[in-house]
């Protein structure tokens, strides 16, 4: 993977889902890594410094959920993780709260807002990377 293009790492249980958000994604000129557990997220996210954003389903079957795995992964990395999620409550996103999350989507939503998300997400984070640095 190439340091200079925005690396997306797509957190996805679901193999028909991931295979259309993966080209979607590439569509638009993103490099894309997939997980299908959250175990394997968190290792491809540890172990990974190109990684630029992770997008994160909350729900992943068996094993860890989406959120223990980006609580992990946060624990470990400053990397801004957008969730998606088919299952929008107030509940799950209360769940959400512990982190900075970068943007909360349902999987049912268009590519334009998808894209949109991701645009947002990367620019809050350099803002909050450059606002870091000025207090330091």
């Amino acid at each position: 993977m190439v340091s200079d293009k925005i690396n997306i790492l797509l957190v996805e249980d679901e193999r028909i889902i991931a295979e259309y958000n993966s080209l979607v994604l590439q569509k638009h000129g993103y490099s894309v890594l997939c997980a299908f557990t959250g175990e394997d997220a968190v290792h491809i996210a540890l172990s990974n410094n190109y990684i630029s954003l992770i997008l994160m389903d909350i729900n992943l079957g068996k094993g860890i959920t989406g959120l223990q795995a980006a609580e992990i992964i946060s624990e470990n990395k400053l990397v801004p993780i957008l969730f998606l999620s088919n299952n929008i409550q107030l509940e799950t996103v209360k769940g959400i709260e512990a982190f900075i999350p970068y943007g909360f989507l349902s999987k049912s939503s268009s590519e334009s807002l998808l894209i949109i998300s991701i645009i947002t997400a990367l620019r809050l984070f350099e803002r909050y990377k450059d606002l870091v640095k000025q207090i330091a």
